[in-house]
């Protein structure tokens, strides 16, 4: 890594607070982080994945931002292939855990995104390969599903109610 730096290959330095290591990057990081930060679009992951910061503990890494509150990443999310996150740039905005079943959502509902946000909950039904009949949810941050704020978005998204949850068929 050393001789690479001294190439030019890479930089050294400190990138990222919270880890307490030696770090390198490409010699063109500083526009790449600035540019990561600006980054507005909406993705979603899957925790287990290598990129997601679900389970990690890394002092000082902000994932989210509930409701107009940031916090930091907890290692609460855990690092499970049943758990899914959906960011905006950088900015948790929901994460879906027990298959879908259990939502938690740390934007408003009037969120202008919130649609495009709850729109991965659709996939396991939509996909073409091992699709699910249905999609249940029965929870979104600790309150009936149907009876929840989002109910009228996850409705526009084709969920209708069904005994307390929202179910798309």
């Amino acid at each position: 890594m050393r001789r690479m730096e001294l190439a030019g290959e890479l930089v050294a330095g400190r990138f990222f607070d919270g880890i307490n290591s030696l770090q390198f990057a490409s010699p063109g990081i500083a526009v790449e982080l600035d540019e990561a930060e600006i980054e507005r679009g909406i993705y979603w992951m899957n925790a287990a994945d290598p990129a997601s910061p679900a389970g990690l503990d890394i002092q000082g890494i902000i994932i989210t931002a509930r409701l107009g509150e940031t916090r930091l990443a907890e290692p609460s999310i855990r690092r499970i292939s049943s758990t899914r996150l959906c960011f905006r740039g950088a900015e948790l905005l929901v994460v879906s855990s027990k298959s879908g079943k259990e939502l938690e959502v740390f934007i408003t509902p009037d969120d202008p995104d919130i649609i495009e946000a709850l729109a991965f909950l659709k996939i396991p039904k939509t996909r073409n390969v091992h699709s699910k009949s249905k999609v249940s949810i029965e929870k979104v941050n600790g309150k009936n599903a149907a009876t929840s704020a989002y109910s009228s978005a996850l409705a526009e998204l084709g969920f209708v109610k069904d005994r307390g949850k929202m179910v798309l068929w």
